[in-house]
């Protein structure tokens, strides 16, 4: 008889052992599932914003061009038209190349698909879209100085005092870094860090849940 109760308690042991691995596994790909759909959702986001700057680029490009048509009859001086057409070809040679990269970034985004993709492929393209970020960012930086250049000149503001000049080209690199911090920071990096916090912690439940 105690053989037999012995072995009915292995068996009941076993069972219990059995569902308990069953219920683990099963938190496991919950837990896997769950941030896959969190981390799915934060790259809509910011596929959102990529379609809102290639809408918003759209209508600017239809406004300059509107404004190029109708400047001459605006405008009557030609020095002062000259300068304000060199304006908006800047202004809408920016938005193009802009366009493109916007474009380029969606379907690079668009192509991420956590769902069907390894862990490690998403790490690698979520870091590779964090560097394109900050080249965009340094890119932006050095864009807004050229405008700054380009406006300075265009409103004869170098013609200024010297000590004026100072404190607009103070003011407007402050307002400049403020700005783009702001963007990026509450808009994209936002996305880019939690993405990559979600990456890495599912990294760690895969490596878990495969070494027990």
């Amino acid at each position: 008889m105690e053989l037999e109760d012995l072995k009915k308690s292995w068996q009941t042991l076993d069972k219990h052992l059995q569902k308990q691995d069953i219920t683990t596994e099963e938190q496991v790909e919950q837990l896997i599932a769950c941030y896959k759909q969190k981390t799915r959702r934060r790259l809509g986001s910011l596929m959102s914003l990529q379609r809102a700057s290639l809408s918003i680029g759209l209508l600017a490009l239809l406004v300059i061009g509107t404004i190029c048509l109708l400047l001459p009859s605006w405008v009557e001086d030609t020095d002062t038209r000259t300068k304000w057409q060199v304006v908006l070809v800047y202004l809408a040679a920016t938005l193009i190349v802009g366009g493109g990269w916007d474009w380029h970034t969606y379907r690079y985004i668009q192509k991420t698909r956590v769902d069907l993709l390894p862990i490690a492929e998403v790490s690698r393209r979520i870091l590779k879209l964090r560097l394109w970020t900050r080249q965009e960012v340094v890119a932006i930086s050095l864009w807004v100085l050229l405008f700054g250049g380009i406006y300075y000149w265009v409103r004869d503001f170098y013609l200024l005092p010297a000590a004026i000049q100072a404190i607009n080209i103070s003011i407007f690199i402050l307002f400049e870094v403020a700005i783009i911090w702001l963007l990026y920071q509450k808009f994209i990096y936002k996305h880019l860090n939690q993405i990559k916090k979600d990456i890495e912690d599912l990294k760690d439940v895969c490596t878990e849940s495969h070494s027990s």
